[in-house]
């Protein structure tokens, strides 16, 4: 023997003693070294009976299995030892072999399965192999060794999949159906959740009870019909139910109310859904959430899966003579129509309203209608070839069609649809007699949805579409119709800056004086970065068809601060909008509530940076043009001229431009200080010497 292998059986049987030793906090540890120990073994194989006992071996098997990893290679060692277990006997009843037990084999519960061996997304390393390998250790089959809560080595190989193994067992005479004591799983069970066919197919071959049930009130049945086995294994257990003449119940329940057939019709197993149905499966059974077979198709996609598995399941319930409720509500008072359009399989709901489903359903406590769903899902153009279907359909069953049906909220399909800037199904709202004017509990009409969108295009586009329609149907669309709050559409458009479509609500006769009484729209216009030139344009028209309609021009229109545009579009810098207003007539030197011009509010509140100047010159020169004078030197109610607050905020150049513009350095405030006061005292460090120079200068 290599003298490596001696100091590796030294190392063992040091191990050994630790093993059994040591406490816990250090039993991991152990593990790793004996895992790296055994990982790296080059030499001859030792016979383990030489180093440890059967009790050892079994308890450093079990804490393998159990420890996060490690037990492939610690079992595949112990199986190329040559190492097997021997049975234990039981000297008190005459040498019989003893069943209670627990060894590693059946220390793999049903959660550590799972986690561990089976080939699932959560663990891709798993493996049923080294549960092989035990069985190689643990290879006595006449006797089924079983712990203290009913989990046997029977159940282990049935739940690894182990067909060999489970067909060893049963040439021993193996009880077929032991359950286990803690789930009531029997071996049939645990073979079908786990997705081992042919263990399945070998336990109903040998007579597996077909009616047996779990925790979960689930028999074979139901597991058969969750997983979608193919269509063999479900052939092969009607076959055997036939031959063995096993009463399964067909309609039975679990705790959740699942008959067989609502998991078929989910897993859209049609071989299972046939059969059953064949059988005496009632097609119009409820769960205990009320819901029936036809719910679980619709709940769950593919579309073109559904469509095709609730076809099938219309024609066999023809077939057999089982109609089907098409309407049953679940304990939600959805019904199978209402759950496919929720879920957004259209194909589905084409197949429900032509077997009848009633298209005007109400969910009760929502007061929510097909229609609502249909309108109420952003649109690729799937929905508006639904829609015309859904018309048509309704058209050969003489079903009409509650078009103007109104929601919790009061808004019809026509609102939700220009919501969702569905232009396509609004079209068809509209020419099937949707009413444009109707308002919803907010009194909101279905211009207001279309302009508190955020698209203009779109949104103009749509509100063309609904002024053009309503003229071809000689209908009268209210453009001033004001909501709960008093606004009208105009109010939501130019908040969301859709000028394109608060333009077209003014051609449309939008009355241009309800921006002015509220004077805080116009202001939000020019809220928002970057949107000079549209502000710009958009005003622009709106002075002129404030010019057509009421014959004057309002651009000095004031807020419940007393701000004018001119102050707004002053202070955020909106040069082409300062240009416009002053060419339209905007008084440069209004003042605020405050008593402070829009000279005061730029000087005070702004930084000087090239944006500011640029706007200020502008103002400066656009007033000149338009010859109205800016008075420089105007007195806030705090005593303050627009110089006191430039030299306040240190703006060394507006500074410069108001004094080339006329101000007086030496108005004073209401504390006694005057401009001068300011640079004298030094107060503004800042100010340099330069500036003092340039400031006496001017």
């Amino acid at each position: 023997m290599a003298h490596g292998d001696l100091n590796r059986l030294k190392h063992l049987k040091i191990l050994r003693k630790k093993v059994t030793d040591e406490n816990e906090a250090e039993q991991i540890e152990l593990l790793r070294q004996f895992y790296k120990l055994i990982k790296n073994w080059k030499d001859e194989l030792p016979n383990l009976r030489d180093i440890f006992r059967s009790e050892e071996i079994d308890c450093l098997l079990s804490d393998f299995i159990n420890y996060n990893g490690g037990a492939d290679v610690i079992i595949g060692f112990v199986v190329r030892s040559g190492y097997k277990d021997e049975a234990q006997v039981d000297e008190a009843v005459g040498g019989e072999r003893r069943s209670l037990r627990t060894t590693p084999v059946n220390s793999i519960t049903t959660g550590l399965y799972e986690f561990k061996f089976s080939k699932n997304e959560n663990s891709p390393n798993s493996s049923k192999e080294p549960i092989r390998d035990l069985f190689k250790i643990y290879d006595r089959f006449d006797v089924n060794y079983t712990d203290e809560l009913g989990w046997s080595h029977f159940h282990v190989a049935c739940m690894s999949g182990c067909e060999d193994v489970v067909r060893k067992f049963l040439e021993f005479g193996q009880n077929v159906d032991c359950v286990e004591t803690k789930t009531g799983n029997s071996p049939l069970h645990l073979a079908l959740i786990y997705g081992h066919k042919e263990v399945a197919e070998l336990l109903l071959r040998k007579g597996a009870r077909l009616h047996v049930v779990n925790e979960y009130r689930s028999a074979p049945l139901h597991l058969i019909c969750w997983r979608k086995y193919d269509d063999d294994l479900v052939e092969l257990f009607f076959k055997i139910m036939d031959e063995q003449h096993q009463l399964a119940e067909i309609n039975a329940r679990n705790k959740r109310g699942y008959s067989p057939l609502h998991f078929a019709a989910q897993s859209r197993f049609k071989k299972a859904i046939e059969l059953l149905m064949r059988n005496g499966a009632d097609p119009n059974s409820v769960d205990y959430a009320g819901e029936t077979p036809l719910h679980k198709i619709c709940n769950y996609g593919p579309d073109e899966e559904s469509a095709t598995c609730m076809k099938f399941y219309f024609d066999i319930s023809d077939e057999v003579h089982q109609p089907v409720e098409v309407d049953t509500r679940n304990k939600e008072d959805i019904t199978p129509l209402l759950s496919a359009l929720s879920d957004g399989l259209a194909k589905t709901a084409e197949v429900l309203l032509r077997r009848g489903a009633d298209p005007n359903l109400i969910v009760k406590n929502r007061w929510l209608q097909p229609l609502h769903l249909i309108c109420s899902r952003p649109d690729n153009g799937t929905w508006a070839t639904f829609l015309k279907k859904f018309f048509e359909i309704c058209a050969e069953k003489h079903h009409k069609v509650h078009i103007d049906a109104r929601d919790e909220q009061g808004q019809t399909p026509l609102q939700l649809a220009l919501d969702y800037g569905n232009i396509e199904t609004a079209e068809l709202l509209l020419r099937n007699g949707a009413d444009p004017t109707l308002a919803d509990n907010n009194g909101q009409t279905p211009l207001h949805f279309i302009s508190r969108g955020s698209n203009d295009e779109k949104r103009a586009t749509l509100l063309k579409m609904l002024f053009d329609v309503s003229d071809e149907l000689n209908q009268v669309v209210d453009v001033n119709a004001l909501d709960e709050w008093d606004n009208h559409p105009l109010y939501p458009a130019l908040n969301n800056l859709l000028y394109k479509t608060a333009e077209l609500l003014l051609r449309r006769g939008a009355d241009p004086k309800l921006l002015i009484d509220k004077n805080q729209l116009l202001h939000s216009i020019c809220r928002f970065e970057d949107e000079d030139e549209k502000s710009a344009r958009f005003l622009n028209i709106f002075f002129e068809i404030c010019a057509e309609k009421l014959g004057k021009v309002e651009s000095d229109a004031q807020n419940e601060y007393g701000y004018t545009l001119l102050h707004t579009a002053l202070f955020l810098g909106r040069k082409k909008v300062v240009e416009l207003l002053l060419r339209n007539g905007a008084n440069p030197n209004l003042v605020n509530n405050d008593g402070r011009t829009p000279l005061h509010y730029v000087c005070e509140d702004k930084q000087e940076d090239e944006s500011t100047m640029i706007t200020l010159e502008t103002f400066f020169d656009v007033s000149d043009k338009v010859h109205r004078t800016v008075e420089v030197d105007t007195l806030d109610k705090d005593g303050q001229t627009p110089l006191h607050s430039s030299l306040k905020r240190n703006n060394k150049k507006i500074t410069e431009l108001l004094l080339r513009r006329g101000a007086d350095p030496n108005l004073i405030n209401k504390h006694g200080r005057s401009p001068l006061h300011t640079i004298i005292q030094g107060t503004y460090e800042s100010l340099d010497d330069d500036f003092v120079e340039r400031f006496f200068t001017i």
